[in-house]
């Protein structure tokens, strides 16, 4: 008989707000006899002692914000750009003749996988701006 591997792994449960303030609120409360395994075995907490020894340890780090869930945050969210950095400082560069065509043009260029709408998005979040030239008629007699 050939060895088989379990259908799914077993996962970490993730404790939500209430039961962690419901741990902190016991912990708080407790009498000096009472130990943090007593705790952690009570009806409504049920958590491992490990558990409970780290959320103590993020509590003296974070304070208060140690009760709420609490997810790793990004520098960056969202999905990749579509236009790279060394491209919007290319259009960008006023002495660069690219600068003054069309964003069509400038994809065809470049050979940029995307649209020249999705070009003129990114240049305008860069904080590139198109002028018109100003242009005068003749006043008739």
């Amino acid at each position: 008989m050939a060895p088989t591997t379990p259908p799914s792994s077993p996962k970490r449960t993730e404790y939500t707000t209430i039961d962690k303030c419901r741990f902190f609120d016991a912990y708080d409360r407790k009498k000096s006899a009472t130990s943090l395994g007593q705790i952690c075995r009570r009806r409504d907490i049920d958590i491992k002692p490990s558990t409970a020894r780290t959320w103590l340890k993020k509590r003296e780090i974070l304070g208060s914000g140690a009760r709420r869930r609490t997810r790793k945050l990004s520098n960056r969210l969202g999905r990749k750009s579509t236009v790279s950095e060394s491209v919007l400082d290319t259009i960008t560069d006023q002495d660069n003749p690219i600068h003054e065509e069309l964003y069509a043009a400038q994809v065809k260029k470049l050979d940029l996988k995307c649209q020249p709408r999705t070009l003129q998005h990114y240049a305008a979040l860069a904080g590139a701006k198109r002028y018109k030239k100003a242009y005068t008629t003749e006043i008739s007699d």
